[in-house]
């Protein structure tokens, strides 16, 4: 009602039209509808009023800074999403990288006792699982029924038997002692397999369940000593900064014995005709021998530990 040209807003708060110095101010605050406004009185020329039809117009600025607000939120979204990813505390990452230097230091001032205990893990799955998987055919190749109702029979019985190997460790292991009880299992049950390979090759299939109470024993032996030891051994031996890597490096060792004995049982039962005893004699004396192997090493890398 006073005369003047009435203002109209441009969608951001800014309201244009009012003149040369509320477009000055606003251009130099950076507001883009004042750019806008300023072009298009550059374009229009010197007299061109506001709201006119030459040129853009204001209804092409507002719509222009219309979208560039909405897709402003956008962008700004996307990168400080992607500023997050790339961010990285650097205190955060240091710890971290400490902590990994003090874990490789410790596993590195360990690494005898490391080399004693995933050795012992490594040679015991080589007899434990290569026997342990191959179970049911070195009981079927010892003689007997050789139904498969019959064969699972005496795998269960050899299992369960042998599991009791794991009591007796834990009623033996705090008066002998984690390292010499694994020392001594080793022993025993390495014996044991080369008792079995003579009994099997100087009888061969005439007396098969004594064959699996010698069997029998032998994994008992086992669960009693080094299948118990092995994993003790670690959490108890290296220190609270290296204990969980340690322990994890000693049993991934033992998992490469296993597979190789997964490998060598078969191999060995196939080098010789079917049917022919001396496959499982070689299996026999494979476990025996690695078994006694791992007396030396327990000695050599953990004899000194308490």
């Amino acid at each position: 009602h006073d005369g003047r040209p009435r203002a109209h807003s441009d969608g951001a708060g800014l309201n244009t039209g009012h003149g040369p110095e509320v477009l000055a101010l606003a251009e130099a605050a950076g507001h883009p509808a004042a750019r806008a406004e300023g072009e298009e009185g550059e374009e229009g020329g010197p007299g061109t009023p506001p709201g006119s039809d030459h040129g853009h117009g204001h209804d092409d600025v507002h719509a222009h800074h219309l979208d560039d607000s909405d897709a402003a939120p956008h962008h700004a979204d996307g990168d400080a999403r992607a500023d997050s990813k790339r961010f990285v505390d650097p205190e955060l990452r240091q710890s971290r990288c400490a902590g990994l230097r003090r874990t490789a230091k410790a596993a590195w001032d360990h690494r005898g006792v490391l080399a004693g205990t995933a050795g012992a893990w490594f040679l015991l799955d080589v007899a434990f699982y290569g026997v342990g998987l191959f179970g049911g055919r070195i009981l079927e190749a010892s003689g007997g029924s050789t139904a498969l109702a019959d064969v699972a029979g005496r795998q269960a019985l050899l299992s369960a038997i042998g599991a009791l190997g794991y009591l007796l460790a834990i009623r033996v292991i705090d008066r002998v002692g984690v390292i010499r009880l694994q020392a001594w299992g080793f022993m025993a049950a390495g014996a044991v397999f080369l008792l079995l390979a003579g009994l099997w090759a100087g009888l061969g299939t005439s007396v098969p369940m004594l064959f699996l109470a010698v069997m029998t024993l032998a994994t008992l032996l086992m669960n009693a000593g080094p299948n118990t030891t092995t994993f003790v051994a670690p959490s108890l031996i290296f220190p609270t900064e290296a204990r969980a890597t340690c322990h994890g490096l000693s049993a991934a060792t033992g998992k490469a014995g296993a597979a190789a004995g997964s490998a060598l049982v078969p191999a060995l039962l196939a080098a010789f005709a079917p049917g022919s005893p001396d496959g499982l004699t070689a299996v026999l004396v494979m476990c025996g021998v690695v078994l006694l192997f791992g007396v030396a090493w327990t000695r050599v890398f953990l004899g000194h530990s308490s």
